[in-house]
């Protein structure tokens, strides 16, 4: 007896295109030493602020590229590029002209009549020294735990340059982590 709000799994009834898009790596290398992705990243939305008296059309146009790999069994990399342009809310308008920075994704220009220009590129490698130490370094966005995060450590906060030790303690149990890291103020400086 099948209930009708259940989602059914329809992966095995995708095309190879539909697989690339929404399951699988679009490139993938496996070498002897080495394995690679290679990734576009699109996110395209549009919406409406209803308490907007002008009605403008809010959108997202986000494009970019991610490559992530293993080289041996312990170095990871991964590295990623956006490119966007997006109209926000009058809300996140004003915040943007005051300080010059999309929340999260750094420094702006203008784009078109109302709308803003802005790019964001990460990067990062891991090292897995030993099985209780793992070392990485980069200009990415890191976080702790599995949601709990702090005002300086979140995802929606800017890439920032850090380094980061994780120890591995009672048969990976127990992990301590120290992050260096160099916190950036991105907003403009008067001209």
């Amino acid at each position: 007896n099948k209930l009708p709000y259940l989602i059914v799994d329809t992966i095995g009834d995708r095309n190879w295109l539909g697989r690339k898009f929404f399951d699988e790596n679009l490139i993938i290398l496996n070498k002897k030493n080495i394995y690679l992705t290679l990734d576009p990243i699109f996110n395209f939305s549009a919406g409406v602020d209803l308490s907007d008296s002008i009605s403008t059309t809010l959108f997202t146009n986000t494009r970019g590229i991610k490559i992530e790999g293993l080289v041996g069994k312990n170095i990871l990399f991964s590295t990623s590029f956006l490119e966007n342009q997006a109209q926000f809310p009058d809300y996140l308008n004003t915040f943007i002209d005051n300080n010059g920075v999309v929340p999260g994704m750094g420094r702006v220009k203008s784009y078109k009549n109302d709308g803003y220009d802005y790019a964001i590129a990460m990067a990062s490698i891991s090292w897995k020294a030993t099985d209780f130490l793992r070392i990485k370094f980069g200009n990415d966005k890191d976080f702790l735990g599995f949601g709990y995060r702090s005002i300086l450590l979140t995802d929606n906060a800017f890439s920032y340059p850090h380094l980061k030790l994780d120890f591995y303690f009672a048969k990976q149990k127990l992990k301590y982590t120290l992050n260096y890291a160099l916190l950036q103020d991105l907003i403009r400086l008067p001209k």
